[in-house]
Formats: C-alpha cells, structure tokens, sequence
C-alpha cells in the first residue's frame, strides 16, 4: 500500500516504509526459488541480488506498489543498475520467473516487457547500484523520501511510465514472436521458409 504521505515533501522513508510493510509479507514467506536466485545470503544469487527490506524500501522511494507490473518496474530497475548484470543473467532470470516461480510471484509475458523496458530504462540512467545500497542506515532512514529521490536521481514520473509500454514497441515485439513462431513450425515441418519481411517491417 502507497499512502498519501510518499508525496508529502519531508514524509521519511522510514515513515512510508511502515505504511507500506503493514500488509507486507514476511520474509520467511519469500518462495524458495526467489531466495536462490535473488536474495545475497544464496550461494549462487545473481548479480543485482538484494533482500527484502531494501527490495520494499526501493518500492517506496520508486512510487510502486506490489502489483505484479510493479514488481517487475522494480526488479528491471535493481537489475538495470547492477553493471555485472548481463544478458545471460538476464535468460537465467526470466526462465525462473515465468515458469519456475510460484503462484502470485511468477511473471508472464506482459511483465516480462515491462521488465526489459525498465532494464533498459535503468541502463541509460546515471543511477547507483541500487542493489549495493543498504537502507537500513540512519542516514537513508531518517531522510525525506523528496531528498532521497534528488540523490539516487529518482524521477517518480518516469517511473510511472515504465509500467506502460509503447503500443508501437508492443505490436513489433509481438509481430517478432508470431514470425519466430511460424518459422520454427516450417523448419519443424521441413517446408520451406519464407521470411516474414511484411509482419517485421510493420
């Protein structure tokens, strides 16, 4: 939950994060899969890995809630800024997600854009490492959200946007996928391929 006060100029990030974490979900309830593969304490989390509480306090200082669109803004934003985050990390990352993670966590193809949109969005910033950052300190704790936003270059508006993709970018995306499809089923098949010139140029 995002209340009223995250807009207020000298609102804490202690202060939003307490309203926040109310309906929060503990992290003994954290999924094992997620644990593994994004938590620091895992043998074998990748890059851009960071626990819980520094997870909600980068949904609060984003503007987000915890919808799934949300989620995947925060995530593609955390991974976006992690420079030993790659592309190889990033197949291993939305494999788990879209078919290994359970129930409420797990993404689909929708989020998954949504997620490559605030990669990218985060790769072309001059943001810090969001995932090297501890909010447990004072310093963050004890500071206006309005303060912390200016600092980590933070643009709540931009943020917003992320969670809505570019129809344009959507239809190319989707006009790809369709095309990559049907080439597969000829190759199956052993027809020849035509390319599918039109439904890429469109």
């Amino acid at each position: 939950m995002v209340s009223n006060l995250m807009f207020c100029k000298q609102v804490t990030l202690k202060e939003e994060l307490e309203i926040f974490l109310k309906d929060g979900d503990p992290q003994s309830s954290i999924p094992f899969w997620i644990w593994l593969l994004e938590n620091p304490q895992s043998p074998i989390s990748l890059p851009g890995k960071i626990d819980l509480f520094n997870h909600d306090c980068l949904h609060v200082l984003f503007g987000l809630e915890k919808s799934p669109e949300d989620e995947a803004v925060v995530l593609g934003l955390t991974l976006g800024s992690e420079p030993k985050f790659n592309r190889f990390h990033m197949l291993i990352f939305k494999f788990f997600s879209r078919f290994i993670y359970p129930g409420v966590f797990k993404f689909n193809k929708h989020h998954l854009k949504i997620l490559d949109q605030a990669y990218l969005y985060a790769r072309n910033q001059k943001f810090p490492n969001f995932s090297q950052i501890e909010f447990r300190q004072k310093i963050y704790q004890n500071t206006s959200l309005d303060t912390l936003r200016k600092l980590l270059k933070i643009k709540l508006e931009e943020v917003k946007n992320l969670k809505i993709l570019d129809r344009q970018q959507s239809q190319k995306s989707n006009a790809i996928e369709d095309c990559e499809g049907k080439i597969a089923l000829l190759n199956a098949s052993k027809v020849p391929v035509k390319l599918c010139s039109k439904s890429m140029a469109a």
